[in-house]
């Protein structure tokens, strides 16, 4: 039923801006998409933030811990309201949000596609295309991001072996909103830090403030997908302002994980700042030192 998605990402040209990574359009056809974001299980609009979370609820979509996000209700309400509340959150990061998983499909051809990415061959077919070698775990979710859910550019962790992004929103007026994934490039006096990363592979990725890149492009149009495999160069974020009630930024979202990962320390953004200080006063050769080469 859904066999000829391998054909597409097996046939797809890699493209090498602002990174290495694929990028389709009409995934998938016609048919399905509009069976899929017109399901019971997708097409949700509420008069309020507390009745969007009972309609997300009964459609069995639940919270899920995710960067950038609380699991909280409670505190979600409280800062979407503008009253202080106390949670955690990144340094480079001005708000949070709330990321909602599909638990159980109910709808026939939501069923299906979900069974066919998790057992159809498609994730075979992406460690094939991105010769991805070693033990790998999959993850893999229909989910939906509220108003406020942010992560700053960043490039993945080491231990992400492949991350892909299908958007699935209900209806083209989605790809106006401020909902859409950024691709990014850091601008030339931090473009060091991509060389730091890549010749120390001992040290793992951190998440870098927005005022170090620029936004390249955007994955906004619907039923396209972007895959990738995480680099030092892969850097990629998002911060969504919109109204959710009316619909929300929906996406087939999904990873593969090394399974024999050992954690490695992170250094800070903080660091990074330091460092361009330092090459910025002592010369060039220090920023060389620094695998700025």
């Amino acid at each position: 039923m859904f066999d000829y998605l391998i054909d597409k990402i097996l046939t797809a040209e890699f493209k090498v801006e602002p990174f290495e990574h694929i990028y389709i359009e009409n995934f998938l056809d016609d048919g399905h998409l509009e069976e899929i974001t017109g399901s019971h299980e997708l097409k949700i609009e509420a008069d309020s933030t507390e009745k969007l979370f009972e309609e997300l609820n009964d459609r069995n979509f639940h919270p899920i811990e995710f960067p950038g996000c609380t699991i909280s209700q409670k505190d979600y309400v409280k800062w979407e309201r503008g009253k202080d509340v106390s949670y955690k959150k990144s340094e480079t990061c001005e708000s949070f949000g709330m990321v909602f998983r599909l638990k159980k499909a109910e709808s026939l051809t939501v069923k299906k596609f979900v069974d066919f990415v998790e057992n159809g061959g498609f994730f075979e077919a992406l460690i094939k295309k991105f010769e991805i070698s070693g033990s790998v775990s999959r993850d893999i979710g229909l989910q939906k991001y509220l108003n406020g859910y942010e992560i700053s550019p960043h490039p993945d962790t080491r231990r992400k072996a492949l991350t892909f992004m299908l958007n699935l929103n209900q209806g083209a007026s989605m790809d106006n909103e401020q909902v859409h994934t950024h691709y990014c490039r850091l601008n030339p006096e931090r473009e060091f830090i991509s060389s730091f990363w890549d010749k120390n592979e001992e040290l793992d990725r951190c998440w870098l403030p927005w005022d170090w890149v620029s936004t390249e492009s955007y994955q906004k149009k619907n039923n396209s997908i972007v895959i990738f495999a995480p680099s030092s160069y892969s850097l990629h974020a998002v911060k969504l302002k919109y109204n959710h009630c009316a619909s929300q930024r929906t996406q087939l979202y999904g990873n593969l994980w090394y399974e024999d990962f050992k954690s490695l320390p992170v250094p800070s953004y903080q660091d990074f700042d330091i460092l361009n200080n330092v090459a910025s006063k002592t010369g060039k050769w220090v920023r060389r030192l620094l695998g700025d080469r």
